[in-house]
């Protein structure tokens, strides 16, 4: 008879400051096998067998943490999730709270204070095809919950290209916002949370089905290695790990993977983008200019991380001598035009975001658009409160 698999216990505390409630769950995901397999509560021992665990909390606030445990057997663990405090009297510049890309369970219950009325909202999509072109969409919407105060709605979308919801209420500019959901990918589902921001509304993007993100987020490099691996299977995760190797500095996980990404996606600059930092940090720019440029010519990652990496390559490469470059000296030109497409969304983009998030009237030129919307009637704007 097999012996019973060795156990240990895990206890976890949530600092909470203010007011909040301590009834939001702790989930605990397995980090090997990405389920998961408790949901408890703060301050309780629970009882797990040995491994290295994930763990998330939500607050009634809509504030998020996560961490690592590392359970041993006939041990007790203890994992302190930090929540920071939400800024009332002087409230944080629109856009300052990350938004979360992993897996979101339960109903989130909101604080007793009574919300101030929020604004009529309005939403509509846009796609960029393959030749670059942005096209009006229609993806599937539905509501999750509504509340006074916020409204959550999942975007269900098959197809190729990149997918853009455009978000904006009366006198506001809009908030444009990547969607990682199109394409030939597992996670053709999203969550759309918008709620009022200062000085405009704000909204941020979950991917309810894909916990794998959040070990992502919590600096698992074997788990980013593994989203690199599954590329075929799910791009927009495979440029997520990508990102969090380069971020971690684990060249040695990514096995040339992004070169098989940015060759196998051609409408993904993700691929190429991080192709290009792997080659540059190996010390080979030669192909590094190449596969920057390639980027782009793609046009907008999906993720901040990708528009932030190659605005900085670019920027270094326009303005190097061709002869560092060997053949591909001729792109030195090049890296400088596409570097002036770039610079026409970098100073409206929301690098505190995991997505892609910018503000503009019209998504393919957001430095000439940064203008207010009041008619909604047409454009093809939907009111979010007829949804």
């Amino acid at each position: 008879m097999n012996a019973p698999p060795a156990t240990g216990r895990l206890k976890v505390d949530v600092a909470t400051p203010g007011p909040y409630s301590l009834d939001a769950p702790i989930n605990v995901i397995d980090a090997a096998t990405l389920q998961l397999v408790e949901t408890s509560k703060c301050n309780t021992e629970i009882s797990l067998p040995v491994g290295t665990y994930v763990v998330t909390t939500t607050l009634p606030s809509g504030a998020r943490s996560q961490g690592v445990a590392e359970v041993r057997s006939d041990e007790l663990a203890e994992l302190a999730l930090t929540v920071a405090e939400p800024v009332v009297e002087s409230p944080a510049p629109d856009g300052a709270a990350l938004e979360s890309l992993g897996p979101t369970r339960g109903e989130v219950t909101r604080s007793a204070a009574a919300p101030a009325p929020a604004p009529t909202w309005h939403l509509r999509f846009h796609v960029r095809t393959h030749d670059g072109v942005f096209q009006p969409d229609e993806p599937h919407v539905s509501v999750v919950s509504r509340l006074p105060d916020r409204v959550e709605l999942e975007i269900s979308a098959s197809g190729e290209g990149l997918l853009f919801a455009q978000v904006a209420a009366a006198g506001e500019t809009p908030l444009n916002v990547a969607l990682p959901i199109y394409g030939p990918t597992i996670s053709q589902r999203c969550r759309l949370t918008i709620e009022p921001g200062k000085p405009s509304t704000t909204v941020n993007v979950s991917l309810p089905d894909n916990p794998r993100v959040d070990a992502v987020a919590s600096d698992l490099s074997s788990e980013a290695e593994q989203l690199m691996q599954a590329k075929m299977a799910d791009p927009f995760g495979a440029a997520l790990g990508g990102y969090a190797l380069i971020r971690l500095g684990r060249l040695d996980m990514l096995h040339h993977w992004p070169r098989n990404l940015a060759d196998w996606f051609s409408w993904l600059p993700d691929g190429a983008i991080i192709a290009g930092e792997e080659s540059a940090l190996e010390g080979d720019h030669e192909t590094a200019i190449t596969q920057v440029c390639e980027a782009g010519r793609r046009g907008l990652p999906v993720f901040s991380a990708g528009l932030s990496l190659l605005a900085s390559r670019l920027r270094e490469y326009a303005a190097a001598p061709t002869d560092a470059f060997g053949a591909n000296g001729d792109r030195v030109a090049e890296a400088g035009e596409l570097l002036k497409g770039i610079l026409n969304v970098m100073p409206f983009a929301q690098f505190d975001r995991v997505s892609l998030a910018f503000r503009g009237e019209r998504v393919d030129n957001p430095a000439s658009s940064q203008t207010s919307v009041s008619d909604f009637h047409s454009g093809g704007w939907r009111n979010v409160g007829e949804l």
